[in-house]
């Protein structure tokens, strides 16, 4: 066997381990979702996840370490959509919302990006509010994601003023914090029965009239 072959070789043994690797973590996400989901982050034990996902619970432990990392690793791939280390304002369906020059088109694709996060995201960040009064480590994640997703509302705000006259500018971001909440994702989602291509269409309709329809059009 040549070099060129031990190459292929070691390649080739390296994409299986990579999908080995891949299909594991995947494994791990849905039966942690499921269990947060089912019993809160405080009952849920690493031991279920393991039993779940049909892996060791040492495997668990040596890929994330504590429950929280684990929680952690849920989250940020919920609300990114994939593993990639992007944050939310890094990820290009915001950012072709911030590059739109037209105003309604704008508020168009950040209702659709915003809606998608909720979708994915929106069960399991509720985990984490509802559990941060005794959970340190949940209040913390919360208080965080709060910072976050405020910064991202500022962004997009602060590009809608800057192409279009914005009623109400001085409120216009804890507004559009508070259409685009997983609390009242959760109860338009959940509680009210609306399907996702409604809610989705609802935010785009509220945050127009809400940020436009006064502003100047």
């Amino acid at each position: 066997m040549n070099g060129d072959d031990r190459t292929v070789n070691r390649r080739h043994r390296q994409g299986i381990r990579a999908r080995r690797t891949a299909a594991t973590r995947a494994a791990i996400r849905r039966a942690a979702t499921a269990a947060f989901l089912a019993h809160g982050y405080g009952a849920t034990t690493m031991r279920q996840v393991a039993i779940a996902a049909d892996i060791g619970e040492r495997t668990l432990y040596d890929a994330f370490g504590t429950k929280e990392a684990l929680f952690q690793h849920v989250a940020d791939v919920a609300i990114g959509g994939d593993e990639q280390p992007l944050t939310v304002s890094e990820r290009p369906e915001f950012t072709a919302a911030l590059a739109q020059r037209d105003p309604r088109q704008a508020v168009t694709l950040f209702a659709a990006h915003s809606a998608a996060v909720l979708e994915r995201a929106g069960p399991i960040i509720m985990v984490a509010v509802e559990s941060a009064g005794a959970e340190p480590a949940m209040r913390t994640f919360a208080d965080q994601g709060a910072v976050a997703t405020r910064a991202v509302a500022a962004d997009f705000v602060r590009h809608l003023a800057s192409i279009h006259p914005i009623a109400d500018r001085d409120r216009a971001v804890p507004t559009v914090l508070a259409i685009v909440s997983p609390h009242v994702h959760q109860i338009l989602r959940g509680h009210g029965q609306m399907g996702p291509e409604d809610y989705r269409d609802w935010l785009d309709t509220t945050l127009d009239s809400t940020l436009l329809a006064r502003g100047g059009r």
